[in-house]
């Protein structure tokens, strides 16, 4: 009898053994996937840190591509860089539009939160920027105003000096 309870516990033991290679191997590709994500992403992130916004923007569009289940992390990373001041290609146009598709495509995201603050912000300073450029469309003009009414005081001072002799 100790042998059969043996044999069942060896066998229950290769059951337990099997399932967990059966998961580990299937773990293991997601753990893989996600290492080569966190490589690529540094990558990325380097990248922008240097300077290089063009190079980072191919990095994750690539990462876009390649892994759709990093697609909210990528579309967030790219809208940020377009909204970078330092990045000579920024474009907030671009900004607005990726950080837009993670609402659209990853609704339960955790990058969903950040993206409708950069929207608000993107969109808080273009607003800014069109009553800005408004407001010195408005400056020059009165500025020619000026120029124009010290021309015309100056023309009538002139009208006005007492001729020499009198």
């Amino acid at each position: 009898m100790g042998r059969k309870q043996n044999r069942r516990r060896e066998h229950l033991y290769l059951f337990f053994a099997c399932i967990l290679i059966l998961f580990l191997m299937t773990g293991c590709v997601h753990l893989t996937d996600g290492l080569l994500s966190r490589t690529d992403f540094e990558e990325a992130r380097d990248l922008a840190g240097q300077g290089n916004y063009e190079a980072s923007l191919n990095r994750y569009e690539k990462i876009l591509a390649q892994r759709p289940a990093a697609g909210d992390r990528a579309l967030f990373e790219i809208g940020v860089i377009y909204a970078t001041p330092g990045n000579q290609k920024k474009d907030y146009h671009k900004s607005l539009e990726y950080l837009q598709k993670i609402a659209e495509t990853y609704p339960a995201s955790a990058y969903r939160k950040d993206s409708d603050a950069m929207i608000y912000l993107i969109q808080e300073i273009t607003s800014r920027d069109k009553r800005m450029g408004a407001q010195r469309r408005q400056l020059e003009r009165l500025e020619q105003q000026i120029e124009q009414l010290k021309e015309v005081d100056m023309k009538l001072r002139q009208q006005k000096k007492p001729l020499p002799g009198r």
